[in-house]
């Protein structure tokens, strides 16, 4: 987990067949599905999976949240 913790968000919306519906946060402007997860590298790690990662289709592109 990159030395980091792993966050759950419940999602209490429910469709008649018991699945989970897609429902979405906004955060940073952007609307976040969940479930989701995130992982808090260093800037060499980030760069080093958001170049192995590039090929992969995101809902939203890698980010840096918290710049500084």
């Amino acid at each position: 987990m990159f030395g980091h913790q792993f966050v759950c968000h419940l999602n209490e919306h429910l469709g008649n067949d018991g699945k989970v519906l897609l429902y979405y946060n906004n955060v940073d402007k952007h609307s976040v599905p969940v479930p989701h997860a995130g992982v808090i590298l260093g800037f060499r790690q980030w760069n080093n999976l958001a170049n192995i990662l590039k090929n992969i289709s995101f809902i939203i592109e890698p980010y840096i949240r918290f710049k500084g």
